[in-house]
């Protein structure tokens, strides 16, 4: 059935439709070697379609981060993707480290998941890429350059996560210091941000819901909860997420016990 915003296409349009069909299938019978060169091609128009949009959404994001004042007269506009946290990271088994030290509470993102990502990243970026040096000249020779192109890009994307996530954990590790003044996010041993208690209003928790596929098909869903602030002004600061709801739970118990906030 048509929404009221939707039209019956044109007879013009059918006309055309039918048409290309009938070329399309007169020409694949008369000469069945066209289907086979086709397939072939199939690849190189994938990797073009995907080649003019990466190099679009590069050039674009390049623009607005060097030349800011004349990507917002282009009229151009990029939404960033809301944060769901200061401390943390969506996902299921995504979990939340916290102790307490003479300063506070230290919340930070649990160096399980840290090892996970390391793990992984390391085995698609520097291990393959060693193990294909040694021999590139024959993988070269014998791999078409469109999936030639591909491995090269996921080896690269994963070798670039891997020494990120490293540098992360190593010297810019984002935690939460809760103390009785306030809340204090860092990144390293850098200050970045002070939330004070006098000025939080409430502390609450939001639901949130991460998709993931499984191995086997389809998509799953896992609640992920996120512990968030209310500052004068009517801010809303999300400050971590988790998967585990009792972690959530008994962070917010211990900002409130410290702010003196009723929950």
């Amino acid at each position: 059935m048509l929404t009221p915003n939707q039209k019956k296409p044109g007879i013009v349009q059918i006309i055309i439709s039918i048409s290309l069909m009938i070329i399309l299938f007169v020409g694949f019978s008369k000469h069945p070697a066209l289907i086979q060169k086709a397939f072939m091609y199939i690849p190189y128009v994938i990797f073009g379609f995907g080649a003019v949009i990466f190099f679009s959404v590069f050039s674009s994001l390049a623009w607005q981060r060097f030349f800011p004042k004349s990507f917002e007269k282009s009229g151009i506009h990029i939404e960033d993707r809301p944060s769901l946290g200061l401390v943390g990271s969506e996902g299921k088994g995504s979990r939340l480290r916290f102790r307490e030290t003479g300063e506070g509470t230290v919340i930070a993102w649990s160096p399980w998941d840290y090892a996970l990502m390391l793990v992984a990243t390391f085995f698609f970026g520097p291990f393959m890429i060693g193990c294909m040096v040694p021999d590139y000249k024959k993988i070269a020779a014998q791999t078409p350059f469109v999936f030639l192109f591909i491995l090269v890009a996921i080896c690269g994307v994963a070798t670039y996560s891997f020494f990120s996530t490293l540098w992360t954990l190593l010297f810019n590790r984002p935690t939460l210091l809760i103390k009785a003044s306030g809340i204090e996010f860092r990144r390293g041993n850098r200050l970045i941000e002070t939330f004070r208690s006098h000025q939080t209003e409430r502390v609450f928790i939001e639901n949130h819901t991460y998709v993931y596929q499984s191995q086997h098909g389809g998509s799953f869903n896992t609640p992920n909860y996120i512990l968030s602030v209310n500052l004068e002004g009517g801010k809303t600061i999300r400050l971590c997420i988790s998967d585990k709801k009792e972690q959530i739970e008994n962070l917010k118990s211990i900002i409130e016990s410290k702010f003196q906030i009723r929950g």
